[in-house]
């Protein structure tokens, strides 16, 4: 094992409608995050409108090991268009043998108690879709990544006025599930400064590569971080933004269930999918003089995540 001052973090963060599938709850050895394609939904069987999401990828170039185009410093961004993600590793002396072992694949328990399990208020609801899994996915999934290895935690809570946004799912369809939501979550690895990560980009329906990113470990650089966000087009930049409004429904959570196994009977049997709605927050509306001192209400709950249980038998694409 190397030296903590030979270590280096590299972390993934990830944002919006992100559904998070573990190939077992219990003990998960993978995870494919799949990211919402909502430019089709079917209106017919959905209850609300939903924006067009952007799925992007967003990295520092000053972190990357320039490959062709890629130079210069601030951030870029790479728009996903039905592309799968994977993590390749090397050692940064290209004369070592073998191939980089990194850490297993483990969910940390902020992220289990913070991103809502469909299975556990949605009965029939949290099973995914084999088919989103596979090489022709259809139209509801924008980008997939798979992931082998890191822990995934939440990064950043939900927070209205510097108070945690606590949400329920209504209406209630099974068990009653009251929460603080996450706003963010990140997928963290501690490497040796001997080990270098790439990010290859493939076609889901193919497998063909289409790009990579290769990052490269600075001798002092002790943390890089990658951004994968899948946001409506009003929040895109919001990150951090003073949200003017008292914090509503999530209302595009319902797009999580187009990726069920079940949905047609889901719609067949529910007049209303649940969605995550805060608990009110009459006492802390927003002033016309802006955002107090602790921060404002930034990271209000708008383009939640979720888990999914993996079907039982998955038939995947390129991993």
């Amino acid at each position: 094992m190397a030296r903590t001052d030979d270590l280096y973090t590299f972390q993934i963060i990830f944002g919006g409608l992100c559904a998070m599938v573990p190939d077992n709850w219990e003990k998960p050895r993978s995870l494919d995050v799949v990211l919402v394609d909502t430019e089709n939904y079917p209106k017919n069987k959905l209850d609300y409108y939903h924006e067009p999401h952007s799925p992007v990828i967003r990295f520092e170039l000053g972190d990357v090991l320039s490959p062709a185009g890629l130079s210069g410093t601030g951030e870029t961004v790479w728009h996903l268009k039905k592309e799968q993600l994977t993590l390749e590793f090397h050692w940064v002396d290209d004369k070592t043998t073998g191939t980089p072992k990194p850490p297993k694949f483990e969910i940390d328990k902020s992220a289990r108690k913070h991103i809502p399990r469909i299975y556990d208020f949605l009965p029939g609801g949290g099973e995914l879709n084999p088919e989103v899994l596979g090489k022709t996915p259809g139209n509801f999934v924008a980008a997939r990544f798979h992931l082998e290895t890191g822990s995934l935690a939440l990064y950043k809570p939900s927070k209205y006025f510097g108070k945690p946004v606590t949400a329920e799912m209504i209406p209630p369809h099974g068990k009653s599930i009251r929460m603080d939501l996450a706003h963010q979550a990140a997928l963290t690895l501690e490497l040796p400064r001997s080990v270098r990560v790439s990010i290859v980009l493939s076609k889901i329906k193919t497998g063909k590569e289409t790009r990579r990113v290769t990052f490269r470990p600075g001798k002092k650089k002790e943390e890089m971080r990658v951004k994968v966000f899948n946001l409506c087009c009003g929040y895109y930049e919001e990150e951090s933004a003073y949200n003017q409004g008292v914090p509503g429904a999530d209302v595009d959570f319902e797009c999580f269930y187009l990726l069920s196994k079940n949905f047609d009977d889901l719609v067949a049997k529910s007049t209303v999918l649940p969605v995550p709605v805060p608990v009110k927050y009459a006492h802390l509306k927003p002033s016309a003089s802006g955002p107090p001192p602790d921060g404002g209400g930034a990271e209000p709950i708008r383009c939640t995540m979720s888990f999914f249980e993996a079907p039982k038998q998955i038939k995947r694409g390129r991993s």
